[in-house]
């Protein structure tokens, strides 16, 4: 993400200026006394006729001028309190936002557009007692990071809170564990020509297959499958699977995500007269996060979802 650009020499230019000094200003101008902006800012009218002058000689104006009882502005003060309001009310308002966001519970997680798929319904749902008071961000890459490195250096520099990754995380800082392992499919298109019947293992050595590459797990499963020719990898779930629906392809895919989403691309399951590999699922997060009480409390009800994970002691 682009860092915005700021104007250096005029934060040096600022750090030579006292701040506060425009705060008193305002307070004069809205009470047009000294004396009461003292009583509302609890100083002494001095104090504040001490910042009025200390103004009045960097603008090189009176500022204020005597009239009846009170005071009124200078021209130069009417635009001078124009400019203050604006950047009073725009550094009140971000004040305001960064408490709320701190009020606010969320949750970031990363976990690779397949695994999202089946994994952030649930996630929703396991986090539904919580009501309003929540939010939960995905993110399913992350710019250039290393994909065979990213579920560990997103938790080293803490831009993510939670990964669900294929692959176990094997880090001293962070807690891994191993989830439900998902079986996987053999699947074709509906109207394939040869994948009428059971697949043998001969027959799956003849066929052309589509894998998707995800870090340290696509090799895997094509190790653990007989001797295929695979002609397409790639790191987008629905490429594959736009590309096996108009192909004569084979893919792997988990059970669930077939079932839930094979009708919407005409894909069918073949069932094989051999066993098929699995594929892995582990949850990762760093240790130190489970001495925050609000993350310890979203992670309790994400684990609870899950069977057999359960939080360690903090």
């Amino acid at each position: 993400m682009a860092r915005e650009h700021y104007n250096h020499g005029g934060l040096l230019h600022l750090k030579g200026f006292d701040l506060n000094l425009l705060t008193v200003f305002e307070m004069v101008f809205l009470y047009t006394s000294v004396s009461r902006a003292a009583a509302a800012l609890g100083t002494t009218p001095s104090a504040v006729s001490q910042s009025l002058q200390k103004l009045r000689q960097h603008f090189d104006d009176p500022l204020f001028v005597r009239e009846g009882k009170g005071i009124s502005p200078t021209a130069l003060g009417v635009c001078l309190h124009e400019q203050i309001a604006r950047g009073l009310s725009l550094i009140d308002h971000t004040l305001n936002a960064t408490l709320s966001a701190k009020q606010r519970r969320k949750f970031v997680i990363f976990a690779p557009c397949c695994l999202a798929l089946q994994l952030l319904p649930a996630t929703l749902a396991a986090l539904e007692p919580l009501g309003a008071g929540y939010e939960l961000l995905h993110y399913s890459s992350y710019g250039d990071a290393n994909p065979d490195t990213i579920a560990e250096s997103l938790l080293t520099f803490r831009k993510v809170d939670v990964v669900f990754s294929p692959a176990a995380v094997s880090a001293h800082a962070v807690q891994c564990h191993p989830l439900a392992s998902q079986p996987l499919v053999l699947v074709c298109r509906d109207q394939h020509p040869r994948m009428t019947q059971c697949c043998s293992e001969s027959q799956l050595a003849s066929e052309r297959m589509a894998l998707l590459q995800r870090a340290n797990h696509s090799d895997v499963c094509c190790d653990s499958l007989p001797a295929t020719r695979v002609v397409l990898r790639s790191d987008s779930f629905i490429s594959i699977l736009e590309t096996v629906s108009h192909s004569d392809l084979l893919t792997l895919l988990p059970r669930e995500v077939a079932r839930r989403y094979g009708a919407l691309f005409n894909l069918r399951v073949v069932e094989t007269t051999f066993s098929l590999p699995t594929s892995p699922l582990y949850l990762t997060y760093n240790k130190s996060s489970l001495r925050n009480s609000e993350f310890r409390s979203l992670l309790d009800l994400l684990l609870a979802s899950m069977p057999g994970a359960s939080v360690p002691s903090a």
